[in-house]
């Protein structure tokens, strides 16, 4: 069962979304790159702290730690790996951005 990619009512980072024109074009690969890049940057935002790494992510929000690593790893495999991603695929990693971008900062 994939979630919906639907953000939380209310949640500001629902927009803009950098990742829908490469999904509009078929850039699946494309569209995981930039959401992983867009987690990278809300967790700079929202912690202040300075990320070059996706270690660095993850020492930023350790209550979030796993569930980043999870997300992070779906992205780079959604990203890189060999089989081409699927629609479905993507939607799950846009969902969860949108929950993890929930609980990012005390937010």
């Amino acid at each position: 069962m994939v979630a919906s990619p639907t953000p939380p009512p209310g949640d500001e980072v629902a927009e803009p979304r950098p990742w829908k024109p490469a999904l509009e074009q078929g850039d699946l690969r494309g569209a995981a790159r930039i959401l992983s890049g867009q987690m990278t940057a809300l967790i700079r935002e929202r912690t202040g702290k300075r990320i070059l790494t996706t270690a660095d992510a993850l020492a930023a929000c350790p209550d979030q730690r796993e569930a980043l690593a999870g997300f992070f790893e779906d992205a780079d495999r959604l990203a890189y790996a060999r089989a081409e991603p699927t629609g479905e695929e993507i939607s799950a990693l846009e969902a969860e951005f949108f929950r993890l971008s929930g609980e990012i900062g005390g937010r």
